[in-house]
C-alpha cells in the first residue's frame, strides 16, 4: 500500500493514510501465589485467529498516546485498569512483511491490584471470547496466535521480573 493524503472529514485537514500502529500490552500479575499473564481469547468477529489466546492488543485511536491506546486497550478487552501501573516499552516492531503490515509497539506492566474484575463487555461485540489470567507455568495449554507470544512473554518475564 502506497502512502496518500485524505481530508479529515471532522477537521478538514490533509491527513496521510499509511501503515497502522498498534500497541501489545503484556500485563502480570500475581493471582492465587501463581504468577499470570492476562490473555484473552479472539473472538468470532475479528477476521483471523479466532478461538485462539494473545496478549491485548489495538490500534492507536488518532487522538491518544502510545501509552493511554495501551491503556484503553486493556481495559476495553478485560476490564483491568493499569493507568496506575509502571508501563514500560519492550520492544518495536515495525517489518513491513508483518501481518497487515502493523507497527506495533510491544509493552509490558506489573498489576497488583484486583483480579476478579475480568469483562469483555467494555469492546467491539465478537472481538474477545474470553478473558483470563493465564499462569505461566500453563503457557502451553493454551492455543496462542503464535508460538512466539509464548517466547514473548517468557522472555519479558524472566528479564523484568
Amino acid at each position: 500500500m502506497k502512502n496518500y493524503p485524505l481530508i479529515n472529514p471532522k477537521t478538514g485537514k490533509e491527513v496521510w493514510i499509511s501503515r497502522s500502529v498498534a500497541v501489545a500490552v503484556t500485563v502480570f500479575s500475581n493471582v492465587n501465589g501463581k504468577d499470570c499473564v492476562l490473555a484473552n481469547k479472539r473472538g468470532p468477529g475479528l477476521p483471523n485467529h479466532v478461538g485462539q489466546w494473545n496478549v491485548v492488543s489495538g490500534y492507536i485511536d488518532y487522538d491518544e498516546t502510545l501509552k493511554e491506546a495501551a491503556i484503553r486497550e486493556v481495559f476495553e478487552e478485560t476490564g483491568v485498569d493499569i493507568k496506575n501501573c509502571n508501563i514500560l516499552l519492550h520492544c518495536v516492531e515495525d517489518d513491513p512483511k508483518r501481518e497487515n503490515q502493523v507497527i506495533l509497539f510491544r509493552y509490558y506492566c506489573w498489576y497488583a491490584g484486583p483480579h476478579d474484575i475480568l469483562t469483555n463487555k467494555n469492546c467491539e461485540p465478537g472481538e474477545v471470547d474470553e478473558v483470563k489470567w493465564i499462569p505461566l507455568s500453563e503457557l502451553d495449554n493454551y492455543e496462542w496466535t503464535s508460538e512466539n507470544h509464548k517466547k514473548m512473554i517468557r522472555t519479558i518475564f524472566l528479564t523484568n521480573y
